[in-house]
């Protein structure tokens, strides 16, 4: 190889080395937030899998197929199909009017998880049917976040940069957000 081919090859790489350094360095934030970020020890281990909905009228099981739509949609992997054979084993979600304060509950158990959304509170904060509505699906996605083994709360300092923030805008992050997105690929990786 001529020495001028050698100092072009050397001037590619040189081009090609700062390019991949500019590339690292601007992706470099999210991949360090994405190597610190501690994924939620209680999400469901599988991205694809089948939920059944209890005691919950059509109005709120089309709720609750927008949040699955959501998250089904979002790119990341996820399958959440619905069933109508409740067992013991599959996930479930209902809604309710409980006494508690919280919009949305997520819990694990061994071989299932449940959601639990909060028509009472819901009700209470929201001032028309169309309000309700955007919460509820919104709460659920959240809840479904959970079992995408995201946590409340993320180190985010946008309140509107997660839909697993609490003071996230209700009315308008209803849907997985580029950050959780990246975080709950990274959880599943």
């Amino acid at each position: 190889m001529s020495t001028r081919s050698n100092t072009g090859a050397r001037w590619t790489l040189a081009y090609l080395t700062v390019a991949v350094a500019l590339v690292l360095a601007f992706t470099g934030n999210v991949q360090a937030k994405a190597v610190t970020y501690s994924c939620y020890a209680y999400g469901w281990p599988h991205e694809s899998h089948v939920v059944y909905y209890e005691g919950v009228n059509s109005t709120w099981s089309g709720y609750f197929d927008t949040a699955r739509s959501r998250w089904n949609n979002a790119g990341v992997g996820a399958n959440i199909q619905l069933t109508t054979l409740p067992t013991s084993t599959k996930p479930y979600v209902t809604a309710g009017r409980y006494s508690s304060s919280w919009y949305g509950y997520y819990t694990r158990y061994s071989n299932r998880y449940r959601i639990q959304v909060n028509a009472r509170v819901l009700d209470e904060n929201t001032s028309s049917t169309a309000q309700l509505a955007t919460w509820a699906k919104g709460t659920t996605t959240h809840e479904f976040g959970h079992a995408r083994m995201l946590k409340d709360n993320p180190l985010t300092s946008n309140p509107n940069g997660s839909l697993m923030n609490y003071s996230r805008n209700r009315d308008t992050v209803v849907s997985p957000t580029s950050y959780d997105k990246a975080y709950t690929i990274a959880c599943f990786d």
